[in-house]
């Protein structure tokens, strides 16, 4: 049978109980405050790694807005670019076309100048070769009409012979008046390159005209009247 304890030995295990109980709440505590110390720390870096998220997300929000504002403006320009493109390549046609017309215009004014040289080269050549017999005449301009026995309201007063009793004939005969061209003078015209000869009047025809006898009446109707140049032998 066990011996009782003493209130003395009870005493004292209670007090290394008490004891023992005190360091194990003490380590709990100190622990605990470590563990609220340490989940204070981590809540603080959270809320601040938080903040820094929530000004990463507005930075990339405004980012964000100003990338689509730019997308914007750049369409809106791209569309203008291309409205201007547009008018542009209109331009450049419409100028092509200008200067095609104008090369065209240029190379009609060109040649048209080229057939007039040729052909005042040619005359002065014809002028220089087939004038040149008659440089010793006398040269006269005169205004000059037509006139045929056929189709006789063209000047004929309608008699077969003329005033000097010839019959006349188309690229021979002339009109003149006797006081300034005498009957039978050699008349050389440049526009028939021919000799005519002075064989017959008219009472229209006074000083320096003539009247160029034609196969027909519609023949001297299409000459008309003219101013000529013409050479008279002396």
């Amino acid at each position: 049978m066990k011996k009782p304890q003493s209130k003395e030995s009870v005493g004292r295990t209670l007090l290394v109980f008490s004891s023992a109980t005190a360091v194990l709440l003490g380590g709990l505590l100190y622990d605990s405050k470590n563990d609220l110390k340490a989940s204070r720390e981590s809540l603080s870096e959270t809320k601040e790694a938080v903040i820094d998220l929530q000004k990463e997300y507005e930075f990339i929000k405004k980012t964000n807005s100003k990338l689509t504002k730019s997308n914007k403006n750049l369409k809106q320009e791209s569309k203008r670019l291309t409205i201007e493109k547009s008018k542009l390549v209109k331009q450049i046609k419409s100028l092509k076309k200008k200067k095609i017309e104008q090369e065209r215009e240029m190379k009609e004014k060109k040649r048209k100048e080229q057939g007039l040289k040729e052909a005042k080269s040619s005359k002065v050549n014809k002028t220089g070769s087939t004038y040149s017999g008659y440089k010793n005449w006398k040269r006269m301009n005169v205004e000059a009409t037509g006139y045929s026995l056929i189709s006789d309201e063209l000047g004929s007063d309608g008699t077969p012979n003329t005033a000097t009793g010839t019959y006349p004939r188309a690229g021979h005969t002339i009109a003149v008046d006797p006081r300034v061209i005498p009957y039978g003078t050699k008349v050389f015209i440049p526009e028939f390159n021919k000799v005519f000869v002075a064989e017959d009047t008219g009472g229209m025809i006074k000083g320096s005209k003539i009247d160029i006898y034609m196969s027909h009446g519609n023949e001297a109707r299409l000459w008309g009247r003219k101013t000529i140049q013409i050479y008279i032998e002396k």
